[in-house]
């Protein structure tokens, strides 16, 4: 493709608080975002400008002079503002990379953060563009300082532009005061000038040297001084109540629980933790219980520093325990300079539920669900109840014992048409009650998920990440059902915030997986192994495991069969059976394969698992050895599985449509295999299944030479380079 290097003015523009608003209002935003599309078309025409592309709600343009960009951007800004978008601005000029219908180069990365810096209705413009528009008698300017932004090497200048119809007085064209009997203003505004440079002069004084630390928390398990041990679970809902607070503050990333637990009676030092958990702040303190009375310390501690910010004591009644939650978390964002919105005050000081024994169950429920056994499943979920019985209004309860519920049926209700029922059910409860609860919208977002809904999926997540911007999860999901749909580029957005949401936690092991099998299904090998040498770090058995199967689809045995080896040196049972028995099988060992197949399948009989997706690798290798009557009967298990999964929408229905076409051409029926193919290039997007892995498994063997087959392959082949170049210009750009 014909590249050419131009000096351009690049401007990127953004709408703030979009995703927010389409998890809240989306025909609202919906109709926000066509209004300022039809506003930045008109403008960059009107200047001479020429839009790139749109990225989500954001809009990339170029402009042959800089001055034409500026005087766009302030045209865009004044009919955003009359319009009600609050739209903000990043400006740059320098050498870019025009690409066919694209444009590269650092001052893509730099007009974004540009962007990303500006406030809500204002422009930021770099050095280079202030130099072209200094003299420009309706250009108005005023210096930030010296910015330094993320793979941008050296400091940038940055200035904004004032808009003097908004009543901004400039620093530059002090003439727009234009009579005598403004004087006072001027000697008042040389007043104010020589106090700023004082008050600047001072701030940057080597004895107020003070550290900007970034905007993250984490709310370590707090010591419990109690004597009755049976309550240590007050405690723990402090902390997570502290945790739930501050998570809903934008501006503000919270880790969640599940990734602090590790810290309990740690011996680690603030600074270890801080760096562990990548947050600039730390909550610790001790509870303790005597009679009603409870005595909370609470501490805030700059991570880096090992020192604290505030140390205080609460002496209070138990009855009171729930304002003091609320209380605490609000003083914390006070502390490390958060604003908190007034509905967002509103929704930290409403409590969950006026009857404290409730509240009680309802804790000690989830207690007994964190232990994650049958038994206590079952536990938690009485306490659940119990709650819900004392106060039928108590919207949390109804949500986690929907939770609770779903996993106790999960694999029974597997092919049922009622499955996942459940979840909806109390959600919709707990909503009904709660409009505003984050973990009713993220219940009925893992409804859609499972029904195999995406696009409604995705809306409730986003009801849900607009309540609480640090819900990890509900960017994990999104993102996985942005991969369901086939929109790759999305999903990686998403599963990367997840991912830095979700750090310790220990479901962060299964959120690199998703990650690293994002990257495989767009075929870009080299950072999915690269997220795989970060699993090994985490979960060297699954780590092994996701290798040896890359080298797989790549057809390097012995990287596989060296892979497989250190996964069995590390745990020789039933993931190192199923590594083994895929080498064999797919090196023609079937004898070999059948041994390590067999003791897999016999140990997942035991969880009723293997019958649901491995019959058709079963049929494979005992039709290859001969028994071609048994082999059969797998094979019409295999059909009937996957046809069921299809129809049901089943969360695993977009892969089974492989696993469907790849039976009907062992069993040589290629009419249906192609048929089953075609179909599943038409629902989604999976690259190293279509394109890689499907020309060594040995399951298509039969239609390897078929020119339809090659057909598939070339045009897999161009879809999933274009996805790549798309992934990397956007890495390139900061973007992702």
């Amino acid at each position: 493709m014909h590249e050419d290097r131009r000096l351009v003015a690049i401007m990127f523009t953004d709408i703030v608080g979009y995703t927010r608003l389409m998890g809240s209002d989306e025909e609202k935003a919906v109709d926000m975002l066509s209004r300022n599309r039809a506003i930045h078309q008109s403008c960059i025409e009107k200047f001479s400008g020429t839009l790139i592309k749109e990225i989500g709600d954001g809009i990339l343009a170029s402009f042959s002079l800089a001055s034409e960009a500026v005087r766009c951007a302030i045209e865009i800004q004044k009919e955003c503002k009359e319009q009600g978008i609050p739209l903000k601005i990043g400006i740059h000029e320098g050498e870019m990379i025009f690409s066919g219908s694209d444009v590269i180069g650092d001052g893509v990365n730099i007009a974004s953060r540009l962007q990303e810096d500006a406030q809500k209705g204002c422009i930021n413009i770099s050095a280079a563009v202030y130099s072209n528009v200094r003299n420009k008698a309706d250009i108005h300017t005023r210096l930030i300082g010296e910015k330094i932004y993320k793979n941008v090497v050296e400091p940038i200048k940055v200035y904004m532009i004032i808009n003097v119809e908004d009543n901004e007085q400039p620093v530059e064209g002090i003439s727009v005061l234009k009579n005598k009997a403004k004087l006072p203003y001027l000697i008042l505004l040389g007043i104010l000038i020589v106090i700023a440079a004082i008050l600047i002069i001072w701030k940057f004084s080597p004895i107020n040297d003070k550290v900007e630390y970034e905007k993250s928390i984490a709310v370590l398990p707090l010591d419990y001084l109690s004597e009755d041990q049976n309550k240590r679970y007050l405690a723990d809902g402090v902390m997570d109540a502290i945790t739930g607070h501050l998570s809903t503050i934008e501006g503000l990333r919270v880790m969640p629980r599940t990734s602090v637990e590790q810290y309990r009676e740690t011996i680690k030092t603030s600074q270890e933790i801080g760096k562990e958990l990548d947050v600039s702040y730390l909550v610790e303190g001790s509870f303790q219980m005597v009679g009603d009375q409870v005595k909370l310390i609470i501490q805030l501690i700059i991570a880096e520093e090992n020192d604290h910010l505030f140390f205080n004591e609460y002496n209070r009644d138990y009855n009171d325990i729930l304002n003091v939650q609320s209380e605490l978390a609000q003083i914390i964002a006070k502390e490390i300079g958060i604003a908190i919105s007034p509905d967002v005050q509103e929704r930290i000081e409403s409590i969950p539920t006026e009857n404290l024994e409730a509240y009680d169950l309802y804790l000690k429920g989830k207690e007994y669900y964190y232990q994650e056994s049958e038994s206590n499943l079952n536990t938690a979920i009485h306490f659940y109840q119990r709650a819900i019985e004392l106060d039928p209004e108590f919207a949390l309860a109804y949500v986690w014992l929907g939770i609770a519920y779903h996993e106790q049926f999960l694999w029974s209700e597997y092919f049922k048409e009622s499955y996942a029922d459940t979840l909806k059910y109390y959600a919709d409860i707990a909503l009904s009650l709660n409009p505003y609860l984050v973990e009713g919208y993220w219940l009925r977002g893992i409804y859609y998920i499972q029904k195999g809904d995406y696009d409604e999926s995705i809306i409730q997540l986003k009801k849900a990440i607009g309540l609480n911007p640090n819900h990890g999860d509900s960017f994990w999901y999104v993102g996985e059902n942005y991969k369901g749909k086939g929109h790759y580029i999305n999903a990686i957005i998403n599963l990367e915030k997840a991912k830095k949401l979700k750090i310790s936690d220990p479901d962060y092991s299964n959120l690199l997986e998703s990650l690293a099998g994002t990257y495989i299904s767009i075929c870009d090998y080299e950072k999915a192994e690269s997220v795989m040498t970060e699993l090994l770090d985490y979960n060297p058995t699954n780590g092994y495991l996701w290798l040896a199967f890359l080298s797989l689809i790549y057809g390097e045995w012995d990287e596989c069969k060296l892979y497989t080896d250190k996964l069995c040196a590390i745990d020789s049972g039933v993931w190192c059976w199923l590594s083994l028995g895929r080498f064999y099988m797919n090196t023609g060992d079937y004898t070999e394969a059948l041994k390590y197949v067999d003791k897999y399948r016999d140990k997942e009989m035991e969880s009723s698992l293997f019958p649901l997706y491995q019959q058709h690798t079963y049929g494979q290798i005992l039709y290859n050895l001969g028994r071609k009557k048994e082999a059969k009967e797998y094979f019409d298990k295999q059909i009937e599985y996957c046809k069921e999964s299809i129809r049901l929408k089943r969360p695993d229905a977009i892969y089974v449509r492989y696993q469907l076409a790849g039976t009907y051409a062992f069993l040589d029926e290629k009419e249906k295999a192609y048929q089953t193919l075609h179909e599943f290039e038409q629902e989604v997007l999976v690259g190293h299944l279509l394109l890689w892995y499907i020309q060594v498994d040995r399951l298509y063997e039969s239609i390897w030479q078929d020119d339809e087959f090659k057909t598939i392959i070339q045009r897999q082949e161009k879809k999933y380079a274009e996805i790549r170049a798309e992934v990397d210009r956007l890495e390139a750009a900061g973007l992702l």
